[in-house]
């Protein structure tokens, strides 16, 4: 019997043909689980390297032809309609995870069946740095250098952890759930906010902290400490997990300056943030937290009450006085999505 079905959309090209080694390892390591299965969506266009992905073992192969720009949140809606367990986890092929993750998710279901049919919850995300990434790929990865890297973003240094992704697409869900409330909106093409407008939908079925008017905000910052608008109000679902050990870490992938890809994103802001907007005219009965106090109880309750581990505020003194590296790609790729805000 299934209890559980990791979702995981793939497109392989020539450019990023490195997923291939990354979707064999994903396999391999989930591999002696046998009441999960991993659904893969490959829309990948070459027909070699659809060969390569579907000849994995351990996978539930499904192909998906995708013309036009890529949207993964067809790809999900495809692999959860595949899916056979009773609970779904969005999951990414450029994750690694400790050796009891799966374990801690199994726990996390029978406390999710135990809330309430539409209870979900977050796993938050260290985005790897490209110097930690090369390094991680030679050596084992083991659960002490997983929390060593925690540890280390903690205490506010940014060489290993480029930044902490709270509000991830790594989403626990009960698969009739998720479709109750019409899985994933395929309106979002391209690159964002499609993960950001699920998340939406699910607190609004399952509230647990009382919104305010800057619910519509996007407001970014790389601190979670200081997050405005409706990443403030998702982090309730997703930083108990960081702090419980339930994170993944990303390795680091060069992102393809793709025009249609990218330009979608601010194409997709507008639907965001509109749903937003007409969300607010919905009441919610739920308590009013203060985040603050939220984080602040959290890092008291595991050990990082101690001023050192600044990292969710603010970098610490040694980083903040490092000079940034010159980055020439990061440079070119600036100027070029300028270039493209500015043509359209």
């Amino acid at each position: 019997m299934i209890k559980l079905s990791l979702i995981i959309p793939i497109k392989v090209t020539f450019e990023n043909r490195f997923l291939l080694k990354r979707l064999a390892n994903l396999a391999s390591f989930f591999a002696k689980y046998q009441t999960i299965e991993l659904v893969v969506v490959d829309s990948t266009p070459s027909s070699r390297y659809r060969k390569k992905i579907s000849d994995i073992d351990g996978i539930s192969y499904h192909y998906l032809s995708m013309s036009g720009i890529y949207s993964a949140s067809k790809a999900r809606n495809h692999g959860a309609k595949r899916a056979n367990g009773e609970y779904i986890l969005f999951y990414d092929v450029d994750l690694v995870v400790k050796s009891d993750f799966i374990e801690n998710i199994f726990k996390d279901i029978d406390e999710l069946k135990q809330k309430a049919k539409e209870a979900f919850t977050i796993y938050p995300c260290l985005y790897l740095s490209e110097s930690k990434s090369k390094l991680l790929s030679k050596h084992q990865m083991t659960d002490k250098l997983f929390e060593e890297i925690k540890l280390r973003y903690l205490e506010g240094f940014n060489d290993e952890v480029l930044y902490l992704a709270v509000n991830t697409s790594t989403i626990l869900v009960s698969k009739e759930h998720f479709f109750d409330i019409g899985g994933y909106n395929e309106v979002f093409k391209g690159h964002g906010y499609e993960d950001f407008e699920l998340i939406h939908r699910l607190y609004l079925a399952y509230p647990i902290v009382q919104r305010a008017e800057d619910y519509a905000l996007d407001f970014k910052t790389p601190f979670p400490y200081h997050y405005q608008g409706f990443r403030q109000y998702f982090a309730y679902y997703a930083l108990p997990n960081f702090f419980k050990g339930n994170y993944t870490l990303h390795l680091w992938h060069p992102r393809p300056l793709t025009k249609k890809y990218y330009r979608n994103r601010e194409i997709n802001l507008e639907y965001f943030l509109k749903y937003l907007q007409e969300s607010l005219k919905e009441k919610m009965d739920t308590p009013i937290r203060d985040y603050h106090q939220f984080i602040d109880d959290l890092m008291n309750e595991y050990g990082f009450n101690d001023k050192k581990y600044c990292g969710l505020k603010e970098l610490n003194l040694i980083a903040k006085a490092q000079k940034p590296k010159f980055n020439l790609k990061r440079k070119i790729r600036r100027r070029f999505l300028n270039l493209l805000e500015r043509l359209k």
